[in-house]
């Protein structure tokens, strides 16, 4: 098997202070010819002596291939044909009494043609099933006695109708990468194989067709075939047409009610965590359907009504179905090819220090670029904020080890996520702590605006090591861990409280200090109170009178 080219993984980081995503290379990514999670429409097959390319096959060489090829997707009369219109070399139908003598050339002698039948073949090869019937039978042959005395290239230009195929190209130096365009190099490359498609299975999965079938299994809550809507792989054209129509993104994983269910007319994928999943089908709510896109480590769903669809640019008919077909094998190979390179990413996702998420799996082409054209997604259903600084962020190769969140903030300061900081906790000072029923801090809130001290850079230092948006609590304890408690609030002993003539130890009267409520808990219990009263005069007992 191969080895990457990469040694090290690739590290792009972008922060606002708060919230960080980190791009890594994936150095153990799924094979996409065999991924559980990946569905190919092609069949590669290959053929090497050091490397295990492409799918799994059963054919010794290109020739056994062909062969097979042509005889799933050719009839007697296509090959008649074929051959009467000179497209194949060591074969012909010459002309004979009333039909055609069929003749291949000699393997001792090219100017020598031998007959391959003592009889002829009509001179009408419109009716297969009956050349076969009383030809074949008679002459006790097989279309594969005639196939083998076919080239490679013969067969596969025989199958062109039936079958989009394209030649796979490998370069093999430092590294190795496919391509279905020759790299015209004699000593490193070469072709190693093909990828195909037959029509069937063009017009049946890359189109529209039969959806009217999903629309009504899925509306009945059962499980319906998926529309072709990879965001993993630039494969379909019919990805960037929805989105060209406003293909929406929702984050709501509330609508999205039971995944096993009948709501979900169709997934894939699923394991046990949702992770990496990236299937594609139809959804039910409110009596509507929607296609969903796939979804992430986030549960991000991406929803389209399917009545908003377009089936004037979805729909494959027999004029587009083989130009989209190869398409989409163009569109398997860069993704086949970017495996080979090493060039599969995963996004790491941080709040604060803390690492909440991460996914992986993303395979960048050679005519993409990962922060701009895949990532983009991801951070847009996370944090806007993030996308500019992601597609301008700098490749930085990683040292050894994983990336370390808490070295990266000791290394990068944000003077914006410090401004912000320490607007809210001035904001807090004027309002929350100015509103209050008794100033809570010892400082004047004049003082700490003022950074009197340096309190207010010590609180904004504070909140700032958190990397956190700081909600109220957190800004009153670090106001209060600063500026220190107001008098007013903090509990009192009074005489009442001590031993006439006793000693206390400063443990004893902290002890004391302890079991007292504070003036705040005096006020909510007082006003518990009152609330009790006067609920109690409106209960039977207490009328005036009584």
């Amino acid at each position: 098997m191969h080895t990457y080219k990469k040694e090290v993984k690739i590290m792009y980081v972008a922060s606002n202070g708060t919230k960080t995503a980190v791009i890594l290379q994936d150095t153990d990514p799924e094979n996409p010819r065999d991924s559980y999670y990946q569905e190919n429409l092609g069949n590669m097959v290959c053929w090497h002596k050091r490397y295990n390319l492409g799918d799994k096959h059963t054919f010794d060489d290109p020739i056994d291939f062909a062969q097979d090829l042509a005889l799933k997707n050719t009839s007697w009369s296509e090959l008649l044909l074929y051959i009467k219109d000179g497209h194949t070399k060591d074969l012909r139908l010459v002309p004979e009494g009333e039909g055609y003598q069929l003749q291949s050339r000699s393997v001792f002698d090219n100017n020598i043609w031998v007959d391959m039948a003592g009889f002829q073949f009509p001179a009408d090869f419109s009716d297969s099933a009956a050349i076969s019937k009383r030809i074949w039978d008679e002459a006790q042959g097989e279309i594969t006695d005639v196939l083998k005395e076919m080239y490679t290239p013969e067969l596969i230009n025989l199958c062109k109708d039936k079958v989009a195929i394209l030649p796979l190209y490998l370069y093999d130096h430092s590294g190795l990468t496919m391509s279905t365009n020759d790299f015209g190099d004699r000593w490193d490359s070469g072709c190693v194989g093909f990828i195909y498609m037959d029509k069937d299975t063009a017009m049946k999965e890359l189109g529209m067709a039969g959806d009217e079938v999903r629309i009504a299994q899925a509306m009945e809550g059962r499980r319906a075939q998926p529309i072709k809507l990879s965001r993993k792989s630039e494969r379909d054209p019919a990805r960037d047409a929805l989105i060209a129509q406003g293909y929406q993104k929702v984050r709501d994983l509330d609508e999205i009610t039971n995944l096993n269910g009948p709501d979900v007319a169709r997934y894939s994928g699923l394991r046990e965590t949702l992770k990496d999943a990236m299937r594609q089908g139809l959804y039910k709510k409110d009596n509507k359907l929607y296609a969903f896109a796939g979804y992430n480590d986030f549960l991000t769903f991406n929803l389209k009504p399917v009545a908003t669809y377009n089936p004037n640019i979805l729909n494959v008919t027999e004029e587009t179905w083989h130009a989209r077909a190869l398409d989409c094998l163009r569109g398997e190979v860069a993704q086949y090819d970017a495996y080979l390179r090493g060039e599969v990413y995963g996004m790491k996702f941080y709040d604060g220090r803390t690492e909440i998420e991460a996914t992986w799996g993303f395979y960048e082409t050679k005519d993409q670029d990962i922060r701009k054209d895949i990532f983009a997604d991801e951070l847009s259903d996370w944090c806007d904020d993030l996308i500019d600084k992601m597609a301008n962020a700098a490749y930085e190769p990683e040292p050894e080890g994983d990336f370390d969140i808490d070295a990266f903030f000791e290394e990068n300061d944000f003077p914006e996520l410090r401004d912000k900081i320490r607007q809210e906790v001035c904001d807090y000072i004027k309002t929350d702590a100015a509103t209050a029923q008794v100033y809570p801090y010892g400082m004047t809130s004049d003082d700490i605006l003022a950074n009197k001290n340096g309190v207010l850079e010590g609180i904004v230092a504070d909140l700032y090591d958190e990397h956190m948006d700081p909600d109220k609590a957190s800004i009153h304890n670090a106001i209060e861990g600063h500026a220190g408690k107001s008098r007013e609030v903090q509990p009192k002993i009074s005489a009442a409280d001590l031993e006439p003539g006793k000693d206390y130890t400063e443990s004893e009267l902290l002890a004391i200090l302890k079991k007292k409520p504070s003036l705040s808990d005096q006020i909510a219990g007082a006003s518990a109170r009152q609330a009790s009263q006067a609920d109690n005069k409106t209960q039977p007992g207490h009328e005036q009178g009584r």
